[in-house]
């Protein structure tokens, strides 16, 4: 928010900064990678006899695989954020849809800065989804994901007309035997979904319904692991 407080910059809500206070023979290891933070993106200070690590966390443990397989210590998940200011189709209907800002790219994202001899100083929001998809492949995905919500979601179709018709006269009984058109159009979206992952390499979309359209998350390797066949 500016001075004024009369504006707000867009951030990812899905990151954190971090801090870990440890003493000063912890901190060689931690800085060396000896932490389960990411090491990409941290600064130090010293506080008497402790060092304090301040990590900018932009990706996490991997929740869609049980926490003790070898797919959760070789996968992280990046979320894209669900936005709110976008077409609603009245001021009760609003429907999901997700960031096309690429992480750390948003208005209100963390950016370091550097000296005069090109070091980088500061937290950065930079995401590790940078290293596997461009910004152009990353906004159409993100497009095709949105567009098919706001047509799922659009209540006055006439396909959801008649269906929501038929549901209030047969007490909803309709439903068992003719399928709901927002059924068929969030089928097809996660059928996109799978289709996109068949293009990716080394990593995948989560499927919507598994993270309750709260966010859209990217499954990607962990530092140093290769998921390629």
């Amino acid at each position: 928010m500016t001075e004024e407080g009369d504006s707000c910059s867009f951030f990812n809500c899905h990151e954190y900064v971090v801090q870990t206070s440890i003493n000063s023979v912890q901190g060689r290891d931690v800085l060396l990678g000896g932490s389960d933070l990411p090491s990409s993106e941290m600064t130090a200070g010293s506080t008497g006899d402790s060092t304090v690590i301040e990590s900018m966390l932009t990706d996490f443990p991997n929740p869609y695989v049980p926490h003790n397989s070898t797919a959760f210590k070789q996968t992280r998940i990046v979320r894209i954020p669900r936005i709110f200011d976008t077409q609603s189709y009245d001021d009760q209907n609003s429907c999901p849809q997700f960031s096309e800002y690429f992480p750390g790219t948003e208005p209100g994202a963390l950016t370091p800065t550097f000296d005069e001899n090109g070091v980088s100083h500061g937290l950065s929001s930079k995401s590790p989804l940078e290293s596997y998809l461009t910004h152009q492949e990353f906004q159409t995905i993100i497009k095709g994901i949105n567009e098919r919500l706001l047509r799922a979601y659009y209540p006055w179709t006439w396909r959801n007309v008649i269906g929501n018709i038929l549901s209030f006269f047969t007490l909803y009984m309709s439903d068992y035997f003719i399928k709901p058109q927002i059924d068929i159009d969030l089928a097809g979206i996660e059928l996109f979904i799978k289709t996109t992952n068949e293009s990716l390499n080394d990593i995948k979309i989560m499927s919507l319904k598994r993270s309750g359209y709260l966010s859209l998350d990217f499954q990607i390797p962990s530092q140093g692991t290769s998921l390629s066949s």
